[in-house]
């Protein structure tokens, strides 16, 4: 059955109102709740009035590559790139010369590096209240402490980030569409991914429980004015 007939005027504000419930997720502030009730509410429009991913793709956006740089302590933004990729809908990889690389449309990509960025930074403090407190109740802070509360607390920050991605339709335009020039940029750039294998380790229990304490209680706030820091805290 087709949807409800209805103008070009109307249309375009309902392209808009669509646009405008997409764009009310974490990464804009938005609770979880919200996120994915506006989600909801999207999806149910367009499926009313038949509209299509392809009819929300912006025409003017390009793919792009771009760094994190090779500044990586512990390996956080390694351990944490295939979450955030996937969060932000780019292509991540590592490389020994940049670093922590992503390719996506040139929106997705600024949002990628921004947030593995805030993330690393998180992380480090978490990591460094972490010894502080084991200093002082008088016991040591060896590497092998600080290593694995940052697996723990990576560990579930990505985990928490990949229940946070919806899902999205396979072989739909927009998907497509998206796949398609993300894997042009990269062939045109050279880049061929192989996958390599993680090294293992030890791990110090009480630390990486400690740091999955930590990533759980992380809250993913985008702040309201444009360009400043991410505000990563501890839930009350």
């Amino acid at each position: 059955m087709s949807g409800p007939r209805i103008s070009n005027d109307a249309r375009r504000k309902m392209l808009e109102r669509v646009k405008a419930l997409l764009a009310k997720t974490i990464a804009n502030g938005c609770t979880e709740g919200e996120a994915m009730a506006a989600l909801g509410k999207a999806r149910e429009l367009m499926s009313v009035y038949e509209l299509s991913e392809s009819d929300l793709q912006p025409e003017t956006e390009k793919a792009k590559i771009l760094s994190t740089g090779r500044d990586d302590p512990y390996g956080i933004k390694w351990n944490l790139c295939y979450a955030v990729g996937k969060f932000a809908r780019c292509k991540p990889w590592r490389c020994h010369v940049n670093g922590i690389t992503f390719c996506g449309l040139d929106s997705d990509v600024a949002f990628a590096t921004w947030l593995l960025d805030a993330l690393q930074s998180f992380v480090l403090r978490e990591i460094k209240s972490f010894r502080a407190e084991l200093l002082r109740n008088g016991k040591r802070a060896p590497r092998i402490m600080s290593s694995s509360f940052m697996h723990g607390a990576t560990g579930r920050i990505g985990e928490r980030l990949l229940e946070l991605t919806p899902a999205e339709p396979i072989g739909t335009g927009l998907v497509l569409s998206r796949n398609a020039l993300i894997d042009a940029t990269m062939s045109a750039a050279g880049i061929e991914l192989r996958k390599v294998r993680r090294s293992g380790g030890r791990v110090n229990p009480h630390a990486f429980d400690a740091g999955e304490a930590a990533g759980n209680a992380a809250s993913f706030n985008r702040p309201v004015s444009a360009g400043g820091p991410l505000r990563l805290r501890a839930n009350a």
